[in-house]
């Protein structure tokens, strides 16, 4: 009896601790899970002058579906070309009659229910080779996320409680609830010359409730960020609805809780200090790479993020302050990738089993243009208008006094 009680305990862990990966995070998300994000990656592609972009989303995929996706809202990646999301790219993404349709907008972050200009649309469930040498990918993979859902779960009730104990993850493999999951993904490889050189990035999601009448489902960047960082419901909500800008009670929110950790786990002489420099690293939910350059997922450096990269030990290791990662007990599962496109493995059998897998897309409107030189432009056009003008004031000054 003993036994099976404990059984069923551990049975209801993890089936409420089930989304402690990014999965779920809000009421938008349970009902609408085709639009729930669950990953991102970035990294250099093995192709020389692309970048590839990993949407994960819909942690209830199911193999063989065409239900994975929604008909109803919009999936993007938001790319700044500063801090500031000043300016930038937005590829964006619907669904409509089993086709996916790639949009662009030359902003970083667009109003919430706009799209931008049609690039082009092509089948799901194949490789879309587009003749401005973008190339995409959607279909149905396993989950890419692999983390110790169970032990986190029980690691944060037992933070909650004033106590740090790793031996939370002892559960090992069996708290791997997203080994049996799968999800869908967006994969987007993109020619370096329309991105940014240095770019900060996250991917949002949102659903048209009503004609017109848009609701952002989700965003994402830093792994497990709502997890980890955000405990509070309220604030979570604020944080999801949130493009990049930084919200005070949230800000605080985060301080209060990664000091606890810090505090309680005492790898840091001077507690205070590190939470000030976390909380300044990973918020606002932001992140960054460097084009052309080697993607790195580490506690001293994180510059996009590579999909081999045992991310929740480094996520672990960063909210405790610890010099070294943090092991939850579950490994990567490496067969779930490949080195070449669409880098990640299908599983739907309509992809399998398809003669040609790739097509080609002619584009509607090629308007991908780096929005860095846009900026420059534009900069440039506000120095030349402010010249301008001086010496107009100049000349007047100068006239003036002659007249006297």
């Amino acid at each position: 009896m003993k036994s099976t009680i404990l059984g069923f305990l551990m049975v209801l862990t993890t089936i409420f601790g089930a989304w402690a990966g990014h999965h779920m995070e809000s009421d938008l998300a349970k009902k609408y899970p085709q639009l729930d994000l669950t990953d991102i990656f970035v990294f250099k592609s093995p192709t020389p002058g692309k970048t590839v972009f990993i949407m994960g989303f819909n942690p209830k995929s199911m193999k063989d579906s065409l239900n994975n996706y929604a008909d109803n809202g919009i999936y993007r990646f938001c790319i700044g070309a500063d801090a500031d999301f000043f300016s930038g790219i937005s590829p964006t993404f619907t669904f409509k009659n089993n086709k996916i349709q790639f949009y662009l907008a030359n902003q970083a972050e667009p109003p919430i229910g706009s799209t931008g200009t049609l690039i082009g649309e092509g089948p799901i469930n194949r490789q879309l080779q587009f003749s401005n040498g973008v190339n995409i990918f959607t279909g149905t993979v396993l989950d890419l996320f692999q983390g110790n859902s169970t032990g986190i779960r029980a690691f944060r009730e037992m933070a909650a409680a004033g106590k740090f104990d790793l031996s939370a993850f002892d559960i090992g493999e069996k708290g791997n609830i997203f080994a049996k999951l799968s999800s869908t993904v967006i994969v987007l490889e993109v020619p370096n010359e329309l991105l940014p050189k240095e770019m900060w990035y996250y991917a949002t999601t949102a659903v048209e409730v009503e004609p017109d009448h848009w609701h952002r489902v989700n965003r994402i960047a830093h792994v497990l960020f709502p997890h980890l960082y955000l405990l509070d419901k309220d604030l979570t909500i604020k944080y999801l609805e949130s493009n990049h800008e930084v919200d005070p009670k949230v800000k605080q929110g985060i301080y209060n809780n990664v000091l606890n950790y810090i505090k309680l786990a005492g790898y840091k002489s001077n507690p205070e200090e590190y939470a000030t420099v976390l909380l300044n690293r990973v918020y606002p939910d932001v992140m960054t790479y460097t084009i052309g350059t080697d993607a790195e997922y580490t506690i001293s450096k994180i510059n996009g993020r590579p999909l081999q990269a045992d991310a929740m030990d480094v996520a672990l290791a960063l909210l405790v302050g610890s010099d070294s990662p943090i092991d939850d007990k579950v490994s990567i599962s490496l067969e779930r990738f490949q080195d070449v496109f669409p880098f990640v493995v299908p599983i739907d059998n309509d992809y399998i089993d398809a003669a040609d897998k790739i097509v080609k897309v002619e584009v509607i409107s090629d308007t991908a243009k780096a929005t860095t030189d846009d900026h420059k432009e534009e900069t440039s056009n506000t120095i030349w208008y402010i010249l301008g003008a001086a010496v107009f004031l100049f000349i007047i000054i100068l006239v003036s006094k002659k007249k006297r």
